[in-house]
C-alpha cells in the first residue's frame, strides 16, 4: 500500500505542477479559456489528491506528522496551496473566463496569472524540500496511533465520498433538459419564471418581434458561480432560442437560468 500512495502522491504533484504550467501559459498568451480549462479539469483535482494522498502518507510512513521540519512544511504547504488553488485561483479564472466567453472585456485584474504563479512557486519549493528533507528532527517521536490513524483515513473518505457527491449533484443540474417554447402570440408581453434548483434562480424575459427582447435575472444565489452564469443572458438576448452554450466557468448556474427561461415562457402561454 505505501509504494501504491506514495506513486500516487508523486504522479498527482506532477499533475499539479502540469496544469499550473499549463494555466500560465494560457493566460499569458491570453486565452482565458485554456487557463480555465487545466485549472478546471487538472489542477484542482490533482491539488485534492495530493493533499488526501500526503495525509495519508504522514500516516503510513515513519515519517509521521511532525517529526521532521520538512514534513510539517510539506503537508502543511500542500493543504494551503491546494485551498488556495480552490479559492483564490479558480475563482479568478472563472471571471476571466466567464466574461471573456460571451465577449465582454474581463474585470480589472490579471485573471488570476499572480495567484497561479505563486502557487507554482511553492509547488516547486515543496518539490525541493521534499528531496533534500532539511533542518532535521521537530521531536523524536510521533508514531501515530490508531485513533490517529483512524481520523486520518476517515476525514480522507468523507472528502472523497463528498466531493463524488458534488459532482453526481452537479451533472445532475447540467444534464437539466431546456426545450425551447415558440414566441408566436407572446409580443409585448413579460414573461416570469424561476426554478428551485442550484439554489433558486428566477427571470423575467420580454418578447417583442418575434425574439426575446431581454432576460434579466431577478433571484439568484448571493454567490460568485449564480453571478457568472446570469451572464448567459447575453447570449438568449435578442434571439429566438434558448439552445445556448452555458457561460465557462459557470456551466451549472447558466443551465439553472435557462430553465428559469423555459418556464418562464411556458407560464406566458
Amino acid at each position: 500500500m505505501r509504494p501504491a500512495l506514495l506513486t500516487v502522491h508523486l504522479l498527482a504533484t506532477g499533475l499539479w505542477l502540469g496544469g499550473a504550467a499549463l494555466t500560465l501559459v494560457g493566460l499569458a498568451q491570453g486565452d482565458t479559456h485554456a487557463a480555465w480549462f487545466a485549472h478546471d479539469k487538472l489542477s484542482l483535482w490533482a491539488s485534492g489528491l495530493a493533499a488526501l494522498t500526503g495525509g495519508l502518507l504522514c500516516v503510513f510512513l515513519p515519517w509521521g506528522f511532525v517529526r521532521f521540519w520538512w514534513v510539517v512544511t510539506k503537508w502543511a504547504g500542500t493543504v494551503l496551496l491546494a485551498l488556495a488553488q480552490i479559492l483564490w485561483v479558480g475563482p479568478a479564472l472563472s471571471t476571466a473566463a466567464a466574461h471573456t466567453d460571451i465577449g465582454r472585456a474581463a474585470p480589472a485584474g490579471d485573471g488570476g496569472l499572480v495567484a497561479q504563479a505563486l502557487v507554482g512557486l511553492g509547488l516547486v519549493a515543496l518539490v525541493f524540500v521534499s528531496l533534500r528533507k532539511p533542518w532535521g528532527r521537530l521531536r523524536h517521536s510521533d508514531k501515530p496511533g490508531r485513533t490517529a490513524r483512524g481520523l486520518v483515513v476517515l476525514s480522507v473518505v468523507l472528502t472523497v465520498a463528498l466531493s463524488v457527491a458534488q459532482v453526481v449533484v452537479l451533472d445532475g443540474l447540467r444534464a437539466t433538459a431546456v426545450a425551447d417554447v415558440p414566441l408566436a402570440g407572446l409580443d409585448g408581453r413579460t414573461c416570469r419564471g424561476r426554478v428551485d434548483q442550484g439554489g433558486g434562480f428566477a427571470v423575467e424575459l420580454d418578447v417583442a418581434g418575434g425574439r426575446i427582447a431581454a432576460l434579466r435575472v431577478t433571484a439568484r444565489p448571493d454567490m460568485l458561480y449564480p453571478a457568472l452564469g446570469a451572464l448567459v443572458a447575453d447570449r438568449v438576448t435578442g434571439g429566438a432560442t434558448l439552445q445556448v452554450d452555458g457561460v465557462t466557468g459557470a456551466t451549472t448556474s447558466s443551465r439553472m437560468v435557462l430553465k428559469a427561461a423555459e418556464v418562464a415562457l411556458r407560464g406566458c402561454r
